[in-house]
């Protein structure tokens, strides 16, 4: 039984293509504590306000990160990611999702759970610090892009305590 669990664990294990593992070699490795995943452009990998646990590297594809705004739902475009991106690190303290992110075509991900990248953390401190300054910079964008609607005169309730 443990043999055979051991074997399907294998069989989902990420296997990275060779030049993804040649041009990102620190996610390369971090992939291989992961699960490969495919989607169809439209499917939501991640959605805002759901529980987080894990990271998801992306292999190939593109997807976009967005949220939504006001009570209509205004759909807010906070970037894109191509092949070499990563998405869900905020959310790896199990707190809420802040964005969603889609598809906008055929894509191959990898899901590394936060344990795994715990794990590789520890293993490869120089990559502890790339997600640190992943993190700060998505931080500054957000800032700057607050700063920009309290210019424009639309000030979002949040932005307004702040």
């Amino acid at each position: 039984m443990a043999a055979a669990r051991r074997r399907a664990s294998i069989a989902r294990m990420a296997l990275v293509p060779a030049p993804y593992a040649a041009q990102f070699p620190q996610l390369a490795a971090l992939a291989q504590r992961g699960i490969a995943r495919s989607l169809n452009a439209g499917d939501l990998l991640l959605r805002e306000g759901d529980h987080g646990d894990a990271l998801y590297l992306l292999i190939s594809g593109r997807m976009k990160v967005f949220g939504r705004s006001g009570p209509e739902g205004r759909e807010l475009l906070y970037g894109h990611c191509e092949p070499g991106d990563y998405v869900g690190e905020m959310g790896l303290d199990g707190g809420p999702r802040v964005a969603s992110v889609q598809a906008l075509e055929a894509c191959e991900v990898v899901s590394v759970n936060r344990e795994g990248v715990l794990d590789y953390l520890r293993e490869d401190p120089a990559f502890a610090l790339a997600l640190l300054g992943k993190v700060m910079r998505r931080i500054r964008s957000t800032q700057s892009a607050l700063k920009s609607i309290q210019a424009s005169g639309s000030q979002p309730a949040s932005a307004a305590q702040a």
